[in-house]
């Protein structure tokens, strides 16, 4: 690693959270945070792996304002909003951030692999939460197929289901791509291919498991509605069921933390 891949990862970092941060996709904290974990990410990394956290990031910010209107009518339900902060960074990228620097330290493209895996389950997350709540009709509990509210976790929907397998693929086609671009190994590159969509949508279902079971979930008195949210218009909404402390973006972080582990349990 060198000054100038640290000088570059930052400009890099800053021509892609600048735009997202004016138009509201970030807050403060998520755009400082977006652009430490770009800028490590290219320094420890490579413009490779650069350019698979921008396809994650870019994709998931576009599909975050596709129909805006219609989502925002959620809001009352969902933790989730337009503006990600520093927390939803991590909760994405805090494995990615750690996989790229043991690469970095034992040069093995086994913790490539596992970077792929990260952001792959993160994309596949992404895409089933923004395009899923745009179905036509209510999603499923995952885990006893009961209909649940929109933009509650743990629902799944056919319609988001298969934005999850997208999302998958797109992060695996790019592992595809540049595994073979690093390492000049075909089959090696197929393989990890497939480990990196399978994984990946793997890790979006075991987010919507965790969400229908661990997950804190509140009543809203004013609203007489289910909600992610701990606090609702100014007041204490009342905990129905799940552990206090996990939230969306806890899920998110412990879904992507299972699910990429499994490269080693894969590959052992």
């Amino acid at each position: 690693m060198k000054i100038l891949d640290i000088l570059i990862g930052i400009i890099l970092s800053l021509i892609i959270v600048y735009p997202a941060f004016k138009k509201n996709s970030l807050s403060i904290s998520g755009a400082i945070s977006a652009i430490i974990l770009g800028t490590v990410i290219y320094s420890f990394g490579s413009i490779y792996h650069f350019l698979i956290l921008i396809t994650f990031f870019i994709s998931s910010s576009l599909l975050t304002k596709y129909k805006e209107n219609v989502k925002s009518k959620y809001e009352i339900i969902n933790q989730k909003s337009g503006k990600r902060d520093f927390t939803q960074v991590l909760a994405n990228g805090a494995m990615g951030f750690i996989f790229v620097i043991l690469e970095y330290i034992y040069n093995s493209p086994v913790f490539f692999l596992a970077f792929c895996v990260s952001f792959a389950i993160s994309t596949s997350d992404t895409w089933a939460s923004e395009i899923g709540i745009l179905s036509k009709k209510n999603p499923i509990k995952i885990i006893t197929l009961k209909p649940v509210p929109k933009g509650l976790s743990g629902g799944v929907s056919p319609v988001g289901l298969f934005a999850s397998f997208l999302g998958a693929g797109l992060i695996s086609i790019l592992a595809f791509i540049f595994s073979f671009v690093l390492y000049k190994d075909l089959n090696q590159s197929i393989y990890f291919m497939f480990i990196s969509l399978i994984l990946g949508f793997l890790g979006s279902i075991i987010d919507s498991i965790l969400g229908a079971t661990l997950q804190a979930q509140y009543f809203d008195e004013e609203t007489q509605s289910l909600t992610e949210k701990k606090i609702n218009s100014n007041k204490n909404a009342r905990k129905v069921r799940g552990i206090g402390i996990i939230d969306n973006n806890m899920v998110n972080f412990l879904s992507n933390l299972i699910a990429s582990m499994l490269v080693f349990v894969v590959l052992k």
